[in-house]
């Protein structure tokens, strides 16, 4: 094995933890399903930088699905219960997963 394995999926989802409290659900929105969105959101920006996850990506992926606020008008364009619905079921739905990382397009995931 050449080089050092970075962090990885394990790793993004401590970073998770990290934010968690902050968090705004709505009514009916799985902890779970939140936790797995949030994650591969914030994977896939990590990836699109060719690096491990940051717990700035973590902070990015939630602002972007809005979930730091309310009643925000997010970047992904989804109100809060339009994201609830997106998300359902995903912390078990490998395609549902890849549906919400590449939801952002590749020019929002920044510099």
């Amino acid at each position: 094995m050449l080089g050092t394995p970075g962090p990885d999926a394990g790793y993004a989802f401590l970073l998770f933890e990290r934010i968690r409290k902050r968090l705004v659900a709505v009514s009916g929105e799985s902890p779970a399903d939140v936790k797995v969105a949030i994650t591969a959101t914030a994977l896939r920006r990590a990836s699109h930088f060719g690096r491990g996850p940051t717990s700035g990506d973590l902070e990015w992926a939630a602002t972007y699905w809005g979930m730091f606020e309310a009643d925000s008008s997010p970047p992904s364009g989804l109100k809060a219960q339009d994201r609830a619905s997106l998300f359902a079921g995903c912390a078990h739905d490998f395609a549902l997963q890849r549906r919400i990382a590449l939801h952002p397009s590749d020019d929002s995931l920044g510099d």
